[in-house]
């Protein structure tokens, strides 16, 4: 009994001599409700189908929400880098941006933030949001986008555009361009 007394007290004077504000740094927890389910961090993931790799996926960290059942997702918060493989193993298109997720039920992905597609010709598209739907393998846009093709010229889709998975076949919204041609100015 004398024991419990002991304990009892000095747990007493123990919190009694907290300051208010340590009490908050202590009783602080973060929402765990909106914690991911699962973290990895450093990804390098590799998806295939038929036994052909499609897709090569790197990311500083990429967090699984699986605990809403009707909307398990994942993201990409630090960032991502996909890659995009023809049956060939060739690289056909590369997409980076500064986050990413994946809605898995509707095999939908949102890409934000400074957001670069690539082609195998060397084209580039940037915009700030870009929509990869994997039932109808088609990337597309609703945002202002550019694309700056090899030969130099701009394109610009105010409204967004649409295209095939590799990039090669688009068509834009509101259509605004430029057109730069270089000339050898050293032999005239």
């Amino acid at each position: 009994m004398k024991r419990f007394l002991t304990i009892l007290i000095i747990f007493t004077i123990a919190i009694t001599g907290c300051k208010k504000n340590n009490l908050k740094k202590i009783n602080y927890f973060p929402n765990i409700d909106n914690a991911p389910d699962v973290q990895i961090l450093g990804i390098n993931s590799l998806y295939y189908t038929d036994k052909k790799l499609k897709i090569k996926i790197q990311a500083p960290e990429n967090d699984f929400y699986m605990k809403n059942r009707n909307n398990p997702r994942m993201e990409f918060p630090k960032g991502i880098t996909a890659v995009f493989y023809n049956d060939k193993l060739q690289p056909i298109s590369t997409i980076r941006a500064d986050f990413a997720i994946y809605y898995q039920k509707l095999k939908l992905w949102k890409i934000s933030g400074n957001v670069e597609v690539v082609n195998q010709a060397g084209a580039r598209l940037r915009t700030q949001e870009l929509y990869y739907d994997e039932n109808q393998q088609k990337i597309f846009s609703i945002k202002f986008v550019e694309v700056y093709d090899t030969s130099g010229s701009i394109i610009r889709g105010k409204n967004g555009f649409i295209s095939n998975l590799q990039f090669t076949d688009y068509q834009f919204r509101n259509v605004d361009g430029l057109v730069v041609t270089y000339r050898n100015l050293t032999n005239q």
